[in-house]
């Protein structure tokens, strides 16, 4: 009876190891996927902004930021996004004076795009 419990304490000990060694991969392997979807995010805001397709690159921005919400440099890319859909949003209106208040907002945005 007492090889029993041995057996039994055993398997229960192994299984418990196996469930947290389960858990542990799986936590890395989630990060690895936030990871990915991260920089494919950035990737693809970046390529729209390119492509002058400013609100395309805005969702993408904002997605990246939703995965590391800390990161400047991204944090950046949307804020001189969001100005350029602004000042051009202004420029429509005709709002000459206020377009020219965001465009000079936009420049001064530290950590992103350089032009």
């Amino acid at each position: 009876m007492k090889a029993f419990w041995k057996v039994l304490s055993l398997v229960g000990v192994l299984s418990l190891i196996m469930v947290g060694l389960t858990a542990c991969g799986n936590q890395r392997s989630t990060s690895s996927r936030s990871s990915a979807g991260y920089d494919r995010s950035v990737s693809k805001g970046l390529n729209a902004v390119t492509e002058n397709k400013f609100d395309k690159a805005l969702t993408y921005f904002d997605h990246a930021l939703t995965q590391k919400p800390k990161d400047k440099k991204v944090q950046a890319y949307r804020d001189q996004t969001r100005a350029y859909l602004d000042t051009q949003s202004a420029l429509k209106d005709g709002e000459v004076q206020r377009a020219v208040t965001t465009v000079t907002a936009g420049t001064k945005i530290a950590n992103g795009a350089k032009r």
